[in-house]
């Protein structure tokens, strides 16, 4: 028995290896942050050690709902789409695609997650919020 663990030693350790890296993948989301230097986040402002808690309140009460929003575009409105879209991504694990940075410009991460979710590359908030309760 000894003669055939050391036969297969290197091949169980590969498999170990991948299989450790395979979760380390998976669960990116929750590790991630530990490893980062303590600098100022572009999504919410706060940097990563600070005691101050990022904004809860989004600027959904002052940007127009009806405007529908494009690659492109950028402003409140499309951060309150990112923050949407982010929250739904959130909330249907196994994420492969990373979630969006809230930094209010439309570019093609926000489009590819907008079709991802929706099947469309533009929309207004008002469409998003009901697309999302589907």
């Amino acid at each position: 028995m000894k003669a055939t663990a050391k036969k297969y030693k290197k091949p169980m350790m590969a498999v170990a290896l991948f299989a450790l890296l395979l979760v380390g993948y998976f669960t990116r989301e929750k590790w991630l942050p530990f490893f980062q230097k303590d600098e100022v986040s572009p999504s919410n402002g706060v940097g990563q050690g600070g005691n101050t808690p990022p904004s809860t309140t989004a600027n959904s009460n002052t940007v127009d709902k009806t405007r529908v929003l494009k690659q492109g575009d950028r402003g409140e409105a499309v951060k309150e789409l990112q923050r949407l879209l982010n929250g739904k991504h959130k909330s249907n694990p196994p994420q492969v695609i990373p979630l969006l940075v809230e930094d209010g410009i439309f570019g093609t991460k926000t489009e590819i997650m907008l079709l991802k979710w929706t099947g469309k590359t533009a929309i207004s908030i008002n469409q998003l919020i009901i697309e999302l309760a589907k």
